[in-house]
């Protein structure tokens, strides 16, 4: 599928409202208003991505949880150290 220029700027533009959503709750800023007008990003570019056709493949999937499994053994790791 060919992508649209026009789409992939409206996506690069979730991504940047997704990060502002972080900075805002993660942040230590209480905004809640701006929270709620910026959760809408999150549906929209998981959907955008999506449609535009990301291969699914087992692979990816295996490797994927294969990261997800090394940083939280190196997370648990350096937080049982730092608790110690």
């Amino acid at each position: 599928m060919k992508r649209d220029t026009s789409i992939e700027t409206f996506r690069c533009l979730l991504m940047f409202g997704i990060c502002l959503l972080h900075s805002i709750t993660q942040g230590g800023h209480n905004v809640p208003w701006a929270a709620n007008c910026l959760l809408w990003c999150v549906p929209g570019f998981v959907f955008i991505s999506g449609w535009c056709g990301i291969k699914f493949s087992m692979g990816k999937v295996f490797r994927l949880y294969g990261i997800s499994l090394y940083c939280a053994v190196v997370f648990v790791i350096f937080d049982t150290i730092a608790n110690s």
